[in-house]
């Protein structure tokens, strides 16, 4: 084996015995609204943008968003995010 080959072998052997995390960027909803019975969030649906209910969203809406595309949309829209999974 070649030193680069040797590397990623070594490497995943280290990643497997020794356990390893991925980096993911954390998922925001943006909520407009949230008053204990109803939540008013951002959807897409392609290059499509709307402001509906959650219990009326389907399950091809994405709903989760990163900072970046939050920002990205609307910087005004940062205020209004929950992290999804606290």
């Amino acid at each position: 084996l070649d030193d680069t080959e040797a590397n990623s072998y070594e490497t995943l052997i280290r990643m497997k015995t020794e356990g390893y995390f991925i980096d993911n960027d954390k998922l925001y909803e943006v909520v407009f609204l949230d008053d204990g019975n109803d939540r008013l969030i951002l959807n897409k649906v392609g290059n499509r943008l709307f402001i509906d209910f959650d219990e009326d969203v389907e399950a091809y809406c994405k709903t989760e968003f990163t900072e970046k595309e939050i920002k990205a949309i609307d910087e005004k829209y940062w205020a209004f995010r929950k992290e999804v999974g606290i």
